[in-house]
C-alpha cells in the first residue's frame, strides 16, 4: 500500500524570532529555502555544521551513528549527537498495528510519514504501477505497453506483491521513479531481487538522482554497473553535466550484482552548499557500506536535484545471446531526512544482519507512533527496536520486543 507524505499535508515550522547564532551562520540561500518549504525543521538547520564531521562514522556504522561505532571512544561524539533512548513500547505488537514508542532524544521530523512508502500490495497483479500523481510512481518503458508492473511471481515473504522491471526481449528501459522533488537531502531504502541470463550486460543503472529528466544536461549522481567488464562506478556531475573541478567518481565498487536473492539498498544524499566541501552520498547494501563520495558536489551554481530513478536501465544491445534480466522491488521508502524507526535481528545496531524499516504516523522528541511493518520477520520472533534521528544517530542498544506479543 503506498503512503505519501504529501497526503498528510506539509506543515510549516516557523523560525524563532531570535535565531540560534549557528543557524544564522549556516543559512545559505539553499538552506533558507529548505526551512521555508517546511521539509526540514529548525533543528536540522542548527546542526548542519555537524554533518561533515559525522560522515565517516555513518559509513562505518551502516547508516546509523552510535558512540560505540567510533572504536568504543564515545568522547569523540559531540554531546549534541547523543543517541536516542527508548524506555517503553506499547503492546500488542502486531503486523500493521499501531504502537507508540516512548523515550527521549528522538529529534525532529516535521512530517511524520515518509514522502513515499510502497509495498505494492494494493496494486493489481500484471497492471502498471499506481501513477505518481495518485501517490505512486512515475513509470516509463522502452517498449510501449510493457510498463513496470505489480507482480506476484517474486515475493519477499508470503502473501505479498512486488514491483517488476522486465528487461527481457530488448526492453532496456523500465523506469520507476519520482519527479519534482523538493530541494532537500534524500534518503532512499528498498529491497530488490535481480536475476539475469544470456550474455553479461555492458551497463546496468542501479540508482540515479538528478536534476531534470533522463538524458537532460544537468546535475546528476549515478551508480552504474558493467557486468561485461567486471566493473562499476559511482559518480556525480556538475550542474551542466560536466565533471566537477575535483572529479567525484568511485571506480572501486566492484562487479557484485547481488543476484537471485533479496537485498536491501539504502542511499543518503546531501548535496551540501554550492562551492562548499560538505556534500555526501553514501550507499549501503544489506546494512553494510558499499560506496561513498564526499566533497564539493556543485561547483558552477546552486542546482538541486529533483528526480529519482531506481534500477531503471539494463543494456541489451551487445552480447550473444542477448542479455536479459528481471528486477523486482519491494518496500520502497523515500524521505527527506534520516529520521526513521527500524526493527533489527540483533541486540546492537552494528550486529544486525537484517532490519525492517517502519512507517511512522506521529513524531515528537519523546514519542513516536508507528504502523508495525513485520516484513520477513516471523510472528513470535524476538526483534530489537531502533530509533534513528535526523542526524543519523541511532540507539546503539536495541529495545527488545516479541512480534505478536
Amino acid at each position: 500500500m503506498p503512503v505519501s507524505g504529501r497526503e498528510t499535508g506539509w506543515s510549516r515550522q516557523d523560525a524563532d524570532a531570535d535565531e540560534h547564532p549557528v543557524a544564522l551562520q549556516a543559512r545559505t540561500h539553499r538552506e533558507r529555502r529548505l526551512l521555508a518549504s517546511g521539509h526540514i525543521g529548525e533543528r536540522n538547520i542548527v546542526k548542519i555544521g555537524l554533518r561533515v564531521s559525522t560522515v565517516g562514522l555513518l559509513l562505518a556504522c551502516g547508516g546509523g551513528l552510535t558512540p560505540a561505532c567510533d572504536r568504543g571512544n564515545s568522547s569523540s561524539v559531540p554531546d549534541a549527537l547523543a543517541e536516542p533512548t527508548v524506555t517503553s513500547v506499547s503492546i500488542p505488537i502486531e503486523d500493521q498495528g499501531l504502537i507508540t514508542i516512548r523515550g527521549s532524544g528522538f529529534g525532529a521530523k516535521t512530517v511524520a510519514a515518509p514522502y513515499r512508502w510502497d509495498d505494492f500490495d494494493s496494486g493489481v497483479p500484471g497492471e502498471r504501477l499506481l501513477e505518481e500523481r495518485a501517490g505512486g510512481w512515475y513509470t516509463s518503458s522502452a517498449q510501449a505497453g510493457r510498463w513496470p508492473r505489480c507482480a506476484v511471481d517474486r515475493k519477499r515473504y508470503p502473501g505479498t506483491q512486488s514491483a517488476l522491471q522486465d528487461f527481457t526481449k530488448g526492453n532496456y528501459n523500465q523506469t520507476i521513479g519520482l519527479r519534482d522533488l523538493p530541494d532537500a537531502p534524500l534518503y532512499v531504502s528498498g529491497w530488490f531481487y535481480l536475476t539475469t541470463w544470456g550474455a553479461p550486460s555492458r551497463n546496468v543503472k542501479l540508482l540515479q538522482i538528478r536534476m531534470g529528466e533522463l538524458e537532460s544536461m544537468g546535475w546528476e549522481g549515478r551508480v552504474d554497473q558493467a557486468p561485461s567488464t567486471d566493473a562499476g562506478h559511482q559518480y556525480i556531475h556538475d550542474c551542466d553535466a560536466s565533471d566537477l573541478n575535483t572529479p567525484m567518481q568511485n571506480w572501486g565498487i566492484g562487479d557484485e550484482m547481488w543476484l537471485d536473492q533479496w537485498h536491501r539498498l539504502e542511499s543518503w544524499l546531501d548535496q551540501g552548499a554550492p562551492g562548499g566541501n560538505n556534500g555526501v552520498w553514501t550507499i549501503w547494501i544489506d546494512g553494510q557500506p558499499w560506496t561513498e563520495l564526499r566533497g564539493a558536489f556543485m561547483d558552477s551554481a546552486d542546482c538541486p536535484f529533483d528526480h529519482l530513478y531506481v534500477g531503471h536501465y539494463f543494456a541489451s544491445d551487445e552480447g550473444t545471446p542477448q542479455p536479459q534480466a528481471q528486477r523486482w522491488w519491494d518496500e520502497l521508502y523515500v524521505d527527506f531526512t534520516r529520521a526513521r524507526v527500524e526493527m533489527g535481528d540483533a541486540p546492537t545496531w552494528s550486529a544486525c544482519t537484517h532490519r525492517e524499516i517502519q512507517v511512522p504516523q506521529a513524531w515528537s522528541a519523546n514519542a513516536i507512533t508507528i504502523r508495525v511493518h513485520q516484513g520477513s520477520f516471523a510472528s513470535g520472533q524476538k526483534v530489537y527496536l531502533y530509533v534513528v534521528d535526523e542526524n543519523g544517530v541511532v540507539n546503539s542498544q536495541g529495545f527488545s520486543l516479541i512480534l505478536g506479543g
